[in-house]
């Protein structure tokens, strides 16, 4: 950089001297005015010092000026990196495809010529030194996406570089159905997730609106052994990516229902058992009945006849229940079942009670 000294009346604010700047790297031919004083007095008897900072690229110096006319070197050192705050946003899978956009910020003073933008390591953008967010783009893959915007200073140099990460994650495809194994009514639920390059870390699935169970990201299908008493069941299946600090992103979720194949019907219980439970001498009878069940209840609705058929006890008990003991309230009650096992349920006479 030289200096060509001019001559002028002294006083504040009067051009006097011109800087013809001549750095190493020439990315554009710069020629400017500066204020000087060479020392002089203003009207308040403040001393004007001048002084010149010099920015060329990534680096800056501020030297003192004086009107020797001699050409003079300023070093210059490099800037501190500036600080970009940076945002990345992912929308709803729409049409096969996740928009996607990156925002951020740059510090007041902040001299840049451009800004490019990297996703998952290859270049997507390169914009302007105004911009402050990613013209819209989109992504057709699931998984964790690195994103990384690099500012560069005048000289194409790197000045500052901020990361973050979209995280995208493809809607379950999922299926249910209804087996019996060994008179043992289970769901079975399997799913799929087309699209998702990169594995999730987990599957959180849900039942009928609660969470039931999660699965990991490398497991898909799960057997569910109590189905609801409704008959009923509707599944939710979500993939799950893991992020630094412990929390999570959630996909959306895909659904199957398992609807009751027989909703008019109820399978009455099975194995029906009585036997007399011991008592002290003097003591009330007390009969035990079991049962196995032969689909899952509401509820069932037992009835025990006493005095040879005269009267009955009836008792309506949580549908999971296999069994009761009944107390006689006189020592010579009885219990008498029908001609069936199934007999013994009342309210239909062949089956449990279920809603």
């Amino acid at each position: 950089m030289t200096f060509s000294q001019s001559k002028g009346v002294i006083g504040d604010g009067i051009v006097l001297g011109t800087f013809n700047f001549k750095p190493k790297t020439v990315t554009a031919s710069a020629r400017t005015s500066i204020l000087l004083a060479n020392g002089a007095v203003d009207s308040n008897s403040k001393t004007l010092s001048n002084t010149i900072v010099v920015v060329d690229g990534s680096a800056q110096s501020e030297s003192a000026v004086d009107l020797t006319g001699d050409p003079f070197v300023v070093s210059l050192e490099p800037v501190k990196p500036a600080l970009l705050k940076i945002t990345c946003t992912t929308q709803p899978l729409s049409n096969g495809v996740f928009p996607a956009s990156v925002s951020w910020t740059s510090p007041a003073g902040g001299v840049f010529s451009q800004f490019q933008v990297y996703l998952d390591d290859k270049l997507l953008q390169t914009l302007d030194a105004m911009a402050t967010e990613t013209d819209p783009f989109y992504i057709n893959t699931g998984g964790s996406h690195p994103v990384r915007v690099v500012g560069l200073a005048l000289d194409e140099s790197v000045l500052a570089t901020a990361t973050c990460t979209l995280t995208t994650i493809f809607k379950p495809e999922v299926e249910c159905s209804q087996v019996t194994v060994n008179d043992k009514v289970k769901n079975e639920i399997e799913w799929s997730i087309p699209g998702q390059d990169d594995p999730v870390d987990h599957f959180r699935i849900t039942k009928n609106g609660a969470l039931y169970k999660t699965v990991d990201g490398t497991v898909f299908s799960d057997e569910d052994s109590n189905p609801s008493v409704t008959g009923s069941d509707s599944y939710q299946v979500a993939g799950v990516i893991d992020q630094t600090g412990g929390t999570s992103i959630v996909g959306p979720a895909g659904s199957c229902t398992i609807d009751d194949p027989n909703p008019d019907t109820t399978d009455p219980p099975k194995s029906l058992s009585i036997a007399q439970v011991a008592r002290q001498t003097g003591g009330p009878i007390s009969i035990r009945l079991g049962w196995a069940n032969g689909e899952a209840y509401s509820k069932v609705h037992v009835r025990i006849f006493i005095d040879g058929g005269a009267n009955a006890y009836e008792e309506d008990l949580p549908g999971t229940s296999t069994a009761f003991i009944w107390t006689a309230i006189r020592q010579r009650a009885a219990c008498r079942r029908r001609s069936t096992a199934s007999a013994s349920w009342a309210s239909p006479p062949t089956s449990p009670v279920r809603k």
